[in-house]
């Protein structure tokens, strides 16, 4: 859709792996040559996803293929789940909640905290380690050995 984003915090970059990168830039070599098939008939409006035949995806037509598609993969999901995925499996790696919380758009840290906290319970732990280790550096070395 193209407007105004809900929040400020909603118009943002979001980095992407090199990986990623060099996918979507094949994708982007596809759509150029079967934009040349096209001719005419096609409409670049340098949108990454589009039509059939250029221009932007219809909101209701997209999701209408996307829930077909979870329901023939057997998956269990939808656009805000994925967004909940996402956050988790970044949490569970360890990445700050300050980065997850940007990534999402959500206006402060709080919410991502009171949101996902349950998923790093492990932070306790690794607190109670950093202040041992303070205190105590010869004995974390000694637990590393």
């Amino acid at each position: 859709m193209f407007g105004p984003t809900k929040t400020k915090g909603s118009r943002r970059q979001i980095l992407i792996s090199s990986y990623e990168a060099a996918e979507l830039k094949k994708y982007r070599e596809w759509q150029e040559n079967y934009s040349k098939l096209l001719g005419d008939l096609y409409t670049d409006q340098g949108l990454v996803l589009t039509a059939a035949f250029g221009g932007n995806l219809d909101y209701s037509k997209f999701t209408k293929h996307f829930r077909e598609l979870v329901k023939r993969e057997n998956l269990k999901t939808d656009f805000h789940n994925m967004r909940h995925t996402h956050a988790s499996l970044l949490l569970a790696k360890g990445i700050h909640p300050k980065v997850v919380q940007e990534r999402l758009g959500h206006s402060s840290i709080t919410l991502t905290l009171d949101t996902y906290s349950h998923l790093i319970p492990t932070m306790q732990q690794t607190a109670a380690e950093a202040m041992h280790s303070i205190f105590q550096p010869d004995a974390v070395q000694d637990n590393k050995s």
